[in-house]
């Protein structure tokens, strides 16, 4: 874990990104 906050960044940019997907199906 060197880059921990990259990869917590690209984790919660991942999770934005899917919320979006899923709210747009919803929708």
């Amino acid at each position: 874990m060197a880059s921990g906050s990259g990869s917590l960044n690209e984790q919660v940019r991942d999770n934005f990104l899917a919320l979006d997907q899923h709210a747009h199906t919803g929708a």
